[in-house]
């Protein structure tokens, strides 16, 4: 059997968003972009970067239009809520969770969100309910930067 690894390669990088969008996601976080390094792989068509401020501290932007991918901004849109509501889970092993700093919408065509950003994957396998049932899950987890 053959092992497929998807990998994307219409990746977003941070001067290819739009001015107004930039200064968006840097108001956000109350503090300029010095520093921007995207992340390979992924199949969305917007950004995924790590980000340095000008206040030292370290972020994970993701941010993409409708016009590259309508399907991205609802996915983007979900994501963000779920990164929400992880606040309130209660977790049977240490888990951190990219807390979501907040979330930028023009108005228009742009839609990006924003977590503190993490480093060190480690991988816990567990099990967790849903609607009933108990199904496994794996939980990618990380050490704050």
């Amino acid at each position: 059997m053959t092992n497929i690894l998807g990998v994307g390669g219409n990746r977003l990088v941070w001067p290819d968003l739009p001015g107004h969008v930039r200064a968006g996601i840097e108001e956000l976080l109350g503090a300029p972009v010095i520093q921007a390094t995207s992340e390979p792989g992924g199949f969305s068509p917007g950004l995924a970067a790590r980000v340095a401020l000008a206040d030292g501290r370290r972020m994970f932007v993701k941010a993409v239009s409708a016009a590259r991918n309508e399907f991205s901004v609802e996915m983007f849109a979900t994501e963000a809520r779920n990164l929400a509501g992880l606040r309130t889970v209660e977790w049977r092993v240490p888990v951190a969770v990219p807390l979501l700093v907040g979330d930028y919408a023009d108005g228009g065509d742009w839609i990006a969100g924003t977590s503190w950003s993490l480093v060190g994957p480690r991988c816990y396998s567990m099990s967790v309910r849903g609607e009933g049932e108990f199904r496994k899950s794996r939980i990618v987890t990380t050490d704050t930067a």
